[in-house]
């Protein structure tokens, strides 16, 4: 059953404008049930290179901290193990940076 609220907003007419979002986006599937292990997609819209830092803390749900391995998954690459960010990710105009991250065992 489709709400009448969504009807009426897909027929209703909009103040012309253009649609935004952030020239960088994060996408994040968590890949563990208790927190520990999430996938990571960094998107650049923009038409410059960027460099960004991912910081775990802002992964929802995800429990890293300290002592967080991280892998590009494209790259096949480990990268090796960073404590609250990690730090200096350079993604080119229009692409994207894929990784895994896994916060260590307690």
């Amino acid at each position: 059953k489709t709400s009448d609220e969504i009807v009426t907003l897909q027929h209703e007419e909009g103040v012309d404008g253009e649609v935004t979002v952030g020239a960088q986006q994060y996408l994040y599937k968590p890949m563990s049930e208790d927190g520990s292990k999430v996938a990571v997609l960094v998107m650049n819209s923009d038409d410059s290179e960027v460099t960004v830092d991912v910081s775990f803390d802002e992964i929802p749900g995800f429990k890293g901290g300290e002592g967080v391995s991280a892998r590009c998954v494209w790259g096949r690459k480990d990268m090796g193990v960073f404590d609250g960010v990690l730090d200096g990710v350079v993604i080119s105009s229009h692409d994207a940076r894929f990784f895994m991250f896994e916060a260590k065992a307690e």
